[in-house]
């Protein structure tokens, strides 16, 4: 089976919002305080509920975030604190849900895939209104 860990907001997108609910997929809030003891019930629950080498693909992207100079500046800012490189085009990923969920279910996973998604300068702001406005969106993939 499918399933994604994502935004909570997500469960209202037509369609696609239900079909993951019913799928048990996690919804965070992006509150680690909240969010922590979500995943870590839900992981459990995943692990509880598929045998070992059994096959299911988890979608994560709970760190995305739009790209602005102000987050930029901020994340150089961590980076120097913490001795980490300085990204020019990238703000430097959070990684407490992604490292908590790779411990919960470290027995389990067989791989993973990194992939990021950026959209060329033609439309500077792609979403959703972009789409109904028939706008044209240009996304490159790197995986």
């Amino acid at each position: 089976g499918s399933k994604i860990l994502g935004k909570k907001s997500l469960i209202y997108l037509p369609i696609l919002g239900w079909c993951w609910v019913f799928t048990e997929s996690i919804f965070l809030k992006r509150a680690w305080q909240t969010d922590k003891n979500v995943l870590l019930h839900d992981i459990q629950q995943l692990v509880d509920k598929y045998p070992k080498n059994y096959f299911f693909t988890l979608f994560c992207s709970c760190e995305g975030t739009r790209f602005t100079e102000e987050k930029r500046l901020e994340s150089m800012k961590i980076a120097r604190e913490k001795n980490l490189p300085e990204l020019k085009y990238h703000i430097l990923p959070r990684t407490k849900g992604l490292t908590l969920l790779l411990q919960g279910i470290n027995k389990q996973v067989t791989g993973v895939l990194d992939i990021t998604v950026g959209f060329t300068s033609l439309d500077p702001n792609p979403g959703v209104q972009s789409l109904i406005n028939g706008k044209r969106c240009i996304a490159e993939t790197y995986i």
